[in-house]
């Protein structure tokens, strides 16, 4: 293997580890407790474990989208701000959700990553197609996420 493609691998394991661990703490210091137990959820919600398996997947495509941005496309200032920024909310909901216990907030802030994530999709579209395909997972996700809380909070707040 060239120098450059090791360099390359090396780079996108380096963004996977970081954004793996960024989420590892924010799980981390915003573990469910009690207060959650209390919520009246939605019968679609999942159990615990499939946040586990979940949320790894989509912060490896995260990784991998944050990297692509970052190392092999024409993309500009704004998209990878617009990126950053929306990784910023994605960190903050856990805390936001489980530590302060701020239901509205945590929606609000998911509504915002939606649409941060729809900006990359779209704006990117024609620079990085196939990258920008593995942000669809996430909206789903984020959709679903988005619905979870809103039913927590039309039904328990």
């Amino acid at each position: 293997m060239q120098t450059r493609q090791l360099t390359q691998w090396g780079s996108l394991l380096l963004w996977i580890l970081l954004l793996q661990l960024c989420a590892g703490l924010s799980g981390m210091i915003s573990q469910p407790g009690p207060w959650y137990d209390e919520l009246v959820r939605s019968p679609l919600t999942p159990p615990g474990y499939v946040f586990g398996i979940v949320w790894p997947i989509l912060y490896l495509f995260l990784a991998y989208y944050g990297w692509h941005l970052r190392h092999l496309s024409k993309s500009t200032a704004v998209e990878r701000s617009v990126y950053i920024l929306q990784m910023g909310f994605n960190f903050a909901w856990s805390p936001v959700f489980f530590r302060a216990q701020q239901v509205l907030l945590a929606l609000v802030i998911i509504g915002v990553m939606i649409l941060l994530t729809l900006y990359l999709l779209i704006k990117g579209r024609r620079l990085h197609q196939r990258a920008g395909l593995v942000l669809i997972p996430y909206i789903l996700w984020l959709l679903f996420a988005f619905y979870l809380t809103g039913y927590i909070f039309l039904f328990t707040v």
